[in-house]
């Protein structure tokens, strides 16, 4: 499931204490910095991989795989959330841009040194791969979003 961020730009001072690299509060400049950090985490895993990479992050944060890739809430409150839309559902442990299910990988997350993901914007893409990579280089674990990032061409 995708989290689906509002666009509609909010505090202008969302950098809020140098605590963000980019003015959270602005989804394409999230979205600039955020495909500069995926393509140099991803880089040698091939050019294909980083734009699979940055497709499956902006599909889901934003739903859609030309829409900003969001790492951050827009208000500057931290780590990207998925918001049941439901009032009924439960809320899910997926967060950031890639919304990796933080809990069920709490245990895989830790055995594998990623212990700052929810900080580090970089370990946590670094986090991203290591999934990519351990399912064989597929993107099995994003497969709830799989309709929006596939793409169809003459050779599937």
């Amino acid at each position: 499931m995708s989290a689906q961020a509002s666009f509609a730009s909010g505090d202008k001072n969302s950098k809020i204490d140098d605590q963000y690299p980019v003015d959270v509060s602005d989804p394409w400049a999230q979205d600039e910095y955020l495909r500069k950090v995926i393509a140099e985490v991803f880089a040698d895993e091939g050019k294909d991989a980083v734009w699979m990479a940055q497709r499956v992050a902006a599909c889901e944060s934003s739903g859609n795989p030309r829409g900003p890739i969001i790492h951050w809430e827009l208000d500057g409150s931290g780590l990207l959330l998925n918001k049941p839309v439901d009032p009924n559902d439960k809320p899910s442990s997926a967060a950031g841009n890639f919304q990796i299910l933080l809990n069920l990988h709490a245990k895989w997350l830790k055995n594998n040194g990623f212990v700052d993901v929810t900080n580090d914007e970089y370990q946590y893409t670094e986090a991203a791969k290591a999934l990519f990579v351990g399912n064989g280089r597929d993107w099995d674990d994003w497969n709830q979003s799989k309709n929006c990032w596939e793409t169809k061409s003459a050779s599937n």
